[in-house]
């Protein structure tokens, strides 16, 4: 599928400068949104914090949504793995000025995947749309928009998904602010007022740098306890990051880049909470994983401490096709799966290029 590209919007007070003149223009303007009760703020206190700011040179931070990427999107398999056989084939439409294609996507012997489902996406530089529908005529769809093509500050996004089983629609509405050395997320999940009052389930989320290679963030839930998330070092070769509820949950990841070829990762879940009846739960995990490029595949495998061993293979025999085989063994449970799935994409018939590969 196509990513989307984030689009922001922003307004950034530029540092006053002797003789410049529109600088002038703008401070007075800012000042004059300065609320009454607040006189001591002034346009030149306004001015001195932003200069501050940007000689601190933070970096962005990320999202909290993505702050364990490295590991649990980039090298553990949680999201990759599938049994029986599976088959994907993508036709482009189109590549240039917009993104097109269509997919149709086969499976057998699956548990989770749909026997058939037919998905598409469009992209251009403010708008993204991914929608599918399988055979059991469940349809779900994204949309994103950014609110500017200059900039990538404000990104407004809707998620559906509508369902024959009960209880498993889902309308979520979701909003990003990426700024300089900072990011904000708001969503609100299945919002409704046919009760006679507004129920939903809204997050707010908010990470802030507060040194080149740090950034601390915060994560509230509306009607549940709120939770904080920070997050460590964000060099190229390292990642570290940690989650904690009070519900008793804690999350640790550790990635690091071993090579320009090789990455692994650690993550260690503890929970220890109380049960409905009064009963306490305690238990940990901690998966270790590792992913290796080659030149045309790329093997991932993970192991944790409930002995399940997983691993997946992804092969590009050409520019077109490619093999993925997947397998795990549970050493505890004494049972395995193995999969298998083919990807065909298909060019587009302009595409000089694709045609003479």
């Amino acid at each position: 599928m196509a990513a989307a590209r984030p689009i922001d919007v922003g307004l950034e007070i530029p540092s006053r400068t002797s003789g410049d003149a529109s600088t002038e223009v703008r401070s007075t303007d800012y000042a004059s949104r300065v609320p009454s009760w607040l006189p001591f703020l002034k346009a030149d206190h306004f001015a001195h914090l932003q200069e501050l700011r940007r000689s601190l040179k933070l970096p962005y931070p990320g999202t909290v949504e993505h702050i364990s990427k490295e590991v649990q999107m980039d090298v553990q398999l949680s999201r990759l793995m599938f049994s029986g056989i599976r088959a994907d084939i993508t036709k482009v439409g189109s590549i240039s000025p917009s993104v097109f294609h269509l997919t149709h996507s086969f499976s057998a012997g699956s548990q989770v995947l749909p026997p058939y489902s037919l998905s598409a996406a469009f992209a251009t530089n403010r708008v993204f749309m991914n929608g599918s529908v399988d055979n059991d005529g469940s349809v779900s769809g994204r949309f994103h928009v950014g609110w500017s093509e200059e900039s990538t500050t404000h990104t407004t996004k809707i998620q559906t998904q509508t369902t024959a089983s009960p209880g498993q629609s889902m309308l979520q509405l979701e909003h990003d602010w990426r700024g300089s050395d900072f990011s904000i997320n708001v969503k609100t999940v299945n919002p409704s007022v046919l009760d006679g009052e507004f129920s939903a389930v809204s997050i707010f989320h908010y990470l802030q740098s507060v040194t080149p290679s740090l950034a601390l963030g915060l994560e509230a839930i509306w009607q549940k306890p709120p939770s904080t998330a920070g997050r460590g070092d964000l060099s190229p070769t390292w990642v570290a990051s940690g989650q904690f509820s009070p519900q008793g949950i804690l999350n640790m990841c550790f990635w690091k880049k071993l090579s320009p070829k090789v990455e692994a990762g650690v993550e260690c879940q503890l929970i220890k909470a109380t049960g409905p009846m009064g009963q306490v739960k305690s238990e940990g995990t901690t998966t270790l994983s590792a992913k290796y490029d080659y030149l045309h595949s790329t093997l991932r495998a993970q192991l944790d401490t409930k002995g399940k061993l997983q691993c997946l293979f992804e092969k590009r025999l050409s520019g077109a096709v490619s093999l993925t085989f997947a397998a795990a063994l549970d050493h505890f449970k004494n049972t395995a799966i193995v999969g298998m799935g083919v990807n065909l994409e298909m060019p587009a018939f302009d595409d000089p290029n694709m045609s003479m590969q």
